[in-house]
This record gives structure tokens, C-alpha cells and sequence, in this order.
């Protein structure tokens, strides 16, 4: 049975986890966060592409 949202086969697709605040790992680490570069994610600094 297809649902309005989509397909069977998309819904069962597993959610993306999103990675921890720099913040969190910081803290966790004893870093300065202004030296942190955060790569996870799929985070994009310049912001989405035009």
C-alpha cells in the first residue's frame, strides 16, 4: 500500500543521526571551540550552493 508521504521502499530509509554541538565536544575534550572545524554532518559552511 503506498502511503502519501511516499513509496514503502523511501519510508524504510533510516533517518540521517545528526553529530554532536561542537560545544558537547569541547567540552568532552578540553578543546577551544573557536579551533574546531566541524566536518560531520554534512554541514556546509558557505551555506546551500546557488
Amino acid at each position: 500500500m503506498t502511503s502519501p508521504f511516499g513509496p514503502p521502499h523511501v519510508l524504510a530509509i533510516v533517518p540521517c543521526v545528526a553529530g554532536r554541538p561542537v560545544s558537547e565536544v569541547a567540552r568532552e575534550y578540553g578543546l577551544d571551540e573557536a579551533a574546531i572545524v566541524k566536518l560531520a554532518s554534512n554541514d556546509n559552511l558557505p551555506g546551500v550552493p546557488q
